[in-house]
């Protein structure tokens, strides 16, 4: 065991890596513009808007549910992009801090409106349902991912503060 650190004034705060490969942020974009394809195509050749506003074969309570979840989870996502980043300034990574409950609670009526969807969808598109779900869910996802990114100048966040404060008293003291 190492006793370099002897209180935990001594210990550095995580480090965020700022020396990634240059290509790393490209792949991170790569990988989106594919989720976001992949799922536009899904959308359009499953013809899955059709199917939701007219199709009679939909299980109705599962729909309802599935309409419901997903509309709460957007919501919730809403209120985290728009309000807390756009308006207020927060940072995604001070989200959890700010509000703690919100995001598992997004996380869980997602899943459960993707149970939902699934099992409202069965009727129409047998099989191919999960994966049709799956490839709409992780667009959407990646469609997200995106926004907090598009937001004017950014602060930075609490960690990185702190690692710069935490830097400067130990950089003094040497």
């Amino acid at each position: 065991m190492d006793d370099s650190y002897r209180n935990l004034k001594d210990v550095p705060p995580m480090d965020i890596p700022k020396n990634l490969p240059s290509n790393a942020k490209q792949r991170i974009k790569v990988d989106t513009i594919l989720w976001l394809a992949i799922s536009i195509c899904t959308f359009y050749y499953s013809d899955i808007l059709n199917v939701i506003l007219h199709e009679p074969g939909l299980n109705g309570f599962t729909y309802n549910a599935a309409i419901l979840l997903s509309g709460f989870a957007i919501a919730i996502a809403l209120y985290y992009i728009m309000w807390l980043n756009l308006i207020k300034g927060i940072d995604a990574d001070d989200w959890e801090a700010h509000n703690s409950y919100g995001i598992p609670i997004a996380t869980g009526s997602f899943v459960l409106s993707a149970i939902c969807w699934i099992v409202a969808m069965w009727p129409v598109y047998g099989v191919k349902t999960p994966a049709i779900v799956f490839i709409l869910f992780m667009g959407f996802i990646m469609l997200v991912s995106i926004i907090p990114s598009l937001s004017h100048a950014k602060k930075p966040s609490k960690l990185a503060l702190s690692n710069e404060k935490w830097r400067k008293e130990h950089t003094k003291s040497e």
